[in-house]
């Protein structure tokens, strides 16, 4: 798991440590830095579903397999994702995409 942050935000850093997940801050040009993680971890573009809620994210959702959008993300977002989740950002859409993802046994 990563996460691609545009910004570096402490809240999200915090969640990351805490997740044990690795994140890049600052990064404002996505599809460079995600290509560079794909490559070191050895996966195919349609092994990785990504979540995006702005137009950074237009590029990277374009390259991976999956791509989901939280319920109020930007309009050209919801209509290139693979699915548009029902709970805004923020506010669980992380949870359900999870959920979404194991039930349909997509991730081990």
């Amino acid at each position: 798991m990563l996460i691609l942050s545009r910004e570096q935000n402490p809240v999200v850093k915090a969640r990351a440590a805490k997740l044990q997940v690795e994140v890049l801050h600052h990064i404002h040009d996505k599809l460079p830095a995600l290509e560079s993680w794909r490559a070191d971890h050895r996966f195919e573009w349609a092994e990785i579903a990504y979540i995006g809620n702005d137009i950074n994210d237009l590029d990277c959702m374009r390259a991976c397999g999956m791509s989901f959008a939280p319920s109020d993300a930007h309009p050209e977002i919801k209509a290139i994702s693979t699915m548009v989740l029902q709970r805004p950002g923020g506010n669980g859409a992380l949870r359900e995409l999870s959920e979404l993802l194991i039930s349909n046994n997509l991730i081990g």
